[in-house]
């Protein structure tokens, strides 16, 4: 894009876009530094400007922050073994890179019930944990017991695949 005739209009490939004119102003991008045609109730000049808001930064655009400084991870901390590693946030310090620890999946979701049931303001798992090792321990009791997957799923409101996982130590197999 060409900004700089002083017109005020934006170009596109050397041609005038006809809308909206009067909501761009000519501005320093507080992200990138550079002075671009802004929309005056944006903030950046971009949405890939938008990842980086500093403090305010938002969940997603800190751990793509991480990942940019980072890298991918490629292990768990506690040496599980698994095909998917993820960046683990510590402490709530969302905005430092050096504050996430690399994990396998369940240890990470495990990690964030842990903190989210002991810490007021850790930030709650994206789906609640309707399972504790007591609930595991009952499960597999009454499975051994004869009772069906499909009623024990019933009784505490999972999946019957869940169970399944349950008892095959897919998952829950610390327990």
């Amino acid at each position: 894009m060409n900004h700089a005739d002083g017109t005020g209009l934006i170009f596109e490939n050397g041609q005038a876009r006809t809308a909206r004119y009067e909501y761009y102003d000519l501005r320093v991008c507080p992200a990138c530094g550079e002075t671009r045609y802004i929309a005056r109730r944006a903030t950046f000049c971009s949405n890939s400007c938008k990842a980086f808001k500093g403090d305010a930064a938002k969940y997603s655009a800190c751990h793509a922050r991480v990942y940019r400084a980072r890298g991918a991870a490629v292990s768990c901390v506690w040496g599980c073994e698994s095909n998917k590693y993820e960046w683990a946030n510590l402490t709530g310090d969302l905005t430092n890179p050096d504050d996430y620890a690399a994990m396998c999946h369940s240890c990470h979701s495990r990690f964030d019930a842990g903190r989210a049931s002991i810490e007021p303001n850790a930030r709650p798992s994206r789906t609640p944990v309707k399972l504790n090792p007591d609930i595991v321990l009952q499960i597999r009791r009454r499975h051994a017991a004869g009772e069906t997957t499909r009623a024990i799923a019933g009784t505490y409101g999972v999946n019957q695949a869940t169970v399944s996982f349950v008892l095959t130590g897919r998952t829950w197999g610390w327990v």
